[in-house]
């Protein structure tokens, strides 16, 4: 895998009590975000999630194109 570990910020705070909270992120080809990252057939992102108690977890998606 390539590509470095980079925190949110600002974080998102996620409601929790089994609400569901949908996320959207964008992925840039350059720092100047002038160029939107061309996502391929195949490609994931890899989502590490930290809460509020210490507990983690790591999620392996596959992005939407739309």
């Amino acid at each position: 895998m390539r590509g470095e570990f980079v925190d949110l910020s600002p974080e998102i705070g996620l409601p929790g009590n089994d609400a569901t909270t949908r996320v959207q992120l964008e992925f840039w080809g350059d720092t100047k975000q002038s160029k939107q990252h061309d996502v391929k057939e195949g490609d994931f992102i890899v989502v590490s999630v930290t809460f509020s108690n210490g507990e983690s977890a790591t999620y392996f998606l596959a992005p939407d194109k739309a």
